[in-house]
């Protein structure tokens, strides 16, 4: 099967992937723009420190102000989610503690971006209790 054809798989069980961006700039819009008519995947949370660019971000790319959250912490981010609001957070640990599937880094600075990286891989250990993909260990 596809990628197309697995991605609308999971819209019809509605089981979309639900990914989180970090950064606000001209790529994650891009992504935030394609995201919205892709089937199968769902804009969970944009992460940016100016929370501001992220909310712009997401109202250019069609979601109307009431179906955008600000989000303090990775728990506000996951009940937004489940209620079928994109969280806007400007601290990217929130976005990276919360129970997302996929993570696009996409600041577009280096030492930010490893950061998150490393993070994210850690945390996916943590939750994932070593059980599934390739692993890295922090430190």
């Amino acid at each position: 099967m596809s990628l197309y054809g697995l991605l609308r798989q999971r819209e019809a069980q509605q089981n979309p992937i639900k990914v989180g961006v970090i950064g606000a700039g001209t790529f994650s819009s891009a992504f935030i723009n394609q995201v919205k008519i892709t089937p199968g995947m769902k804009l969970a949370c944009v992460a940016d420190l100016e929370v501001e660019k992220a909310r712009q971000a997401c109202i250019a790319a069609g979601w109307p102000e009431e179906a955008i959250a600000l989000c303090d912490s990775a728990s506000a981010i996951n009940d937004s989610v489940s209620g079928s609001k994109v969280a806007i957070t400007d601290n990217a640990d929130n976005l990276i503690n919360a129970e997302l599937d996929v993570l696009l880094e996409a600041t577009g600075v280096t030492e930010a971006g490893t950061y998150h990286a490393w993070t994210a891989l850690g945390r996916r250990q943590t939750r994932d209790n070593g059980q599934r993909g390739n692993r890295c260990t922090p430190g």
